[in-house]
């Protein structure tokens, strides 16, 4: 998909996609920059399996979603207050990405916002795209508490009920998987064929004396988006293979989903339910075709 992109400026540029760079020295991983994003993406792989389904292997893998928030966007100090002293510390480079030297430093459970669940077949010809996270990611401390940071060599006072994080989850994260169906949909020129929603009562994390928990909050909600692109005969049921996957507890939690057959993108009262707008260019990228701008396919100009 990067490679594909690589090639037109004109398409990088109609989806919004300023840069991409891969860490090096670890797991699988990119910083991936957004026009009017909130800050700089970091999409890292977690885990890789092959699961078994109707007598054929599934491959799937699974993202963490991070986002390094810039200090000037609106939900920045919706961040934690350890997120916000590292992003504007000597830990983050001109880049808004980590040091190089400083990356291990920084606790593995900051700057999360989502999941991202890639399951395809072997021959890549059918794929589901799956986006989990809550669309509030709250932290609350429960009991008054004095917080020691040691990455910082800081130290502060929580109060009882003080909210240390509480930044629009789905909302930040969603850019990047629109991205990331944008770039699918122009490098296979296939469009999805079939989108699902579900929803499951949310939760906040509660912090007393450096332990956390996870208590339920009717107003949060979690949300798992799943976009499913079929193979190249839509009309072949064993192509639709992956809107099977397990979704795991939003399994019978669905409430919204569409097929589009005709591989174009339609308006119905159902997607006004949703908890964001779906892109047309999901759809329409897979009909357009964008020319080379490089001198050879190897990305020399």
């Amino acid at each position: 998909m990067l490679i594909v992109s690589s090639w037109s400026e004109q398409f990088r540029a109609d989806i919004g996609l300023k840069g991409v760079s891969q860490v090096w020295g670890g797991p699988p991983a990119w910083y991936i920059w957004l026009a009017d994003a909130p800050g700089v993406y970091h999409l890292a792989l977690m885990e890789a399996l092959e699961e078994g389904q109707k007598g054929e292997v599934l491959c799937k893998a699974v993202f963490a979603v991070k986002c390094y928030p810039d200090p000037g966007a609106a939900c920045f100090q919706s961040f934690s207050f350890l997120e916000r002293t590292l992003i504007q510390s000597n830990f983050f480079d001109e880049t808004h990405t980590p040091v190089f030297e400083c990356r291990e430093q920084i606790p593995p459970d900051l700057f999360n916002v989502a999941m991202l669940e890639v399951t395809m077949d072997h021959g890549a010809q059918r794929a589901a795209f799956c986006l989990e996270t809550l669309d509030t990611l709250r932290s609350r401390y429960v009991a008054k508490t004095d917080q020691t940071f040691p990455v910082m060599g800081l130290g502060r006072q929580f109060d009882v009920g003080e909210v240390d994080r509480d930044i629009p989850g789905l909302k930040i994260a969603y850019p990047l998987f629109d991205c990331l169906m944008c770039l699918y949909t122009n490098a296979g020129k296939r469009a999805p064929f079939q989108v699902q929603c579900s929803r499951t009562p949310g939760f906040e994390v509660a912090i007393a004396h450096g332990k956390m928990s996870a208590n339920p909050n009717e107003a949060i909600n979690g949300y798992r988006l799943a976009v499913f692109y079929a193979g190249a005969d839509r009309n072949d049921q064993r192509n639709k293979a992956p809107t099977k996957i397990d979704s795991g507890e939003y399994r019978n939690a669905s409430f919204y989903e569409r097929i589009f057959p005709c591989g174009h993108f339609h308006d119905d009262e159902a997607d006004g339910n949703l908890p964001i707008s779906l892109n047309r260019e999901w759809w329409s990228l897979a009909h357009k075709q964008y020319g080379s701008e490089l001198a050879s396919s190897c990305g020399c100009h």
